[in-house]
């Protein structure tokens, strides 16, 4: 009796999930953020680019010395 009972309520809320569903429809998003724009920002603000060509600068100069 106890499955029975719990397999109509799943049954139901499995109904009413599908329901809100077929109704509520998501809004259109015409720029989504991915992780490329969130990594060229953050590269602008913390300048990245100029940090890695500084360190193969750096590492040049220590391959010449030695």
């Amino acid at each position: 009796m106890k499955s029975l009972l719990f397999t109509l309520l799943l049954v139901l809320g499995v109904a009413h999930i599908g329901a809100f569903l077929a109704v509520w429809e998501l809004p259109y998003v015409r720029n989504h953020i991915t992780i490329e724009t969130v990594a060229h920002e953050m590269s602008k603000v913390l300048k990245w680019n100029k940090r890695e060509e500084s360190l193969r600068k750096a590492r040049a100069q220590a391959t010449g010395e030695n």
